[in-house]
């Protein structure tokens, strides 16, 4: 490019301008990605689109240039071919984003490698969901299909499933891959999240906040006590609160545990509002994220805890889960 630009223009150390719009459209660029391209696009269009901008630039090049040498015919010709192939695959990165995804939550690549890379088979479509914050997928897996740990405890321990011929069997909720709660065996974890604290303590709180808990299952226990008076229910990601309160099966799941009256939902930072909220609580439920980048890690912080402890009643407790 700064040999092409010096033999067309008069300027002397054109390259200072070349270097310079590279400089800028780089910046641009790193901006545009996590601002605006993460937050609406999956990483497969988002490299289809910057692809597409690569050869629509080497395309124009080609054709301004194309008197220049006898090849440029030639390379406009692959070039238009290469353009018009990856217009097709474009229209098609839904499929090949679903195909990963099957591999991703129904081929354990230990059982055959051979198998992981051979062609999807009729699995359930996993449904992708992203917000600024995080991808959410809704991940379905028949009976015969579940790891054979979860199938004992849903078919030995479980009561959930004999309710109800509509219960969402083999319901996964993934936030960036890992697992937020599988609905054959939910309740060994949000029941005793919520009720051991309240029978270790013998007193049920009237005033509660809850942090995190978008898919509303830790609530949903909550608001089983008459005695609880106000919830008050913090979470960063619009998205999955519009989730459970919309979608029929998460419904079904959460038994519409946020739309209670006694519950005030506010999509807000846990952290922030900890840290400058003016009220207190009887009781403070931290269902969060694992710890897997700064934002996280703020919520594991000492700071954090300390505004927790601060915003404490006498004779409050907190619930966490702290996983090794």
């Amino acid at each position: 490019l700064i040999r092409m630009a010096s033999e067309r223009s008069p300027e002397k150390n054109v390259y200072n301008r070349i270097i310079g719009i590279d400089c800028v459209g780089s910046c641009v660029g790193g901006m545009l990605f996590p601002l605006l391209l993460l937050p609406l696009m999956s990483l497969l269009s988002i490299g289809f689109l910057v692809a597409m901008a690569n050869l629509l630039c080497l395309a124009f090049i080609l054709l301004v240039f194309r008197k220049k040498t006898n090849r440029s015919e030639i390379g406009l010709f692959v070039c238009v071919f290469l353009i018009a192939g990856y217009f097709y695959l474009s229209f098609q990165d839904r499929q090949i984003e679903q195909y990963f995804l099957k591999k991703i939550y129904y081929v354990n690549p230990s059982e055959s490698i051979f198998r992981f890379f051979s062609p999807i088979d009729n699995s359930p479509e996993v449904e992708r969901v992203r917000s600024p914050y995080q991808t959410i997928d809704i991940v379905r897996r028949v009976p015969e299909k579940l790891e054979p740990t979860l199938q004992i405890l849903a078919d030995s321990y479980s009561d959930k499933i004999a309710q109800g011929k509509f219960y969402p069997r083999g319901f996964s909720l993934m936030i960036d891959r890992e697992t937020q709660f599988h609905s054959d065996i939910e309740e060994f974890y949000h029941e005793y999240f919520v009720h051991v604290p309240i029978i270790l303590q013998k007193k049920v709180p009237k005033k509660i906040l809850v942090l995190g808990g978008g898919d509303g299952l830790l609530i949903r226990e909550l608001v089983k006590y008459p005695q609880v008076e106000h919830i008050t229910h913090i979470d960063i990601d619009e998205k999955i609160v519009h989730l459970s309160k919309t979608r029929s099966d998460l419904l079904y799941l959460n038994q519409g545990a946020l739309g209670d009256k006694r519950v005030e939902t506010r999509i807000q930072d846990g952290y922030k509002y900890i840290r400058n909220c003016k009220e207190s609580y009887d009781a403070i439920y931290l269902d969060l994220p694992l710890a897997r980048d700064y934002n996280l890690n703020k919520l594991y912080s000492f700071e954090f805890y300390y505004f927790v402890k601060k915003h404490l009643n006498d004779n409050g407790f907190v619930v966490l889960d702290i996983e090794p």
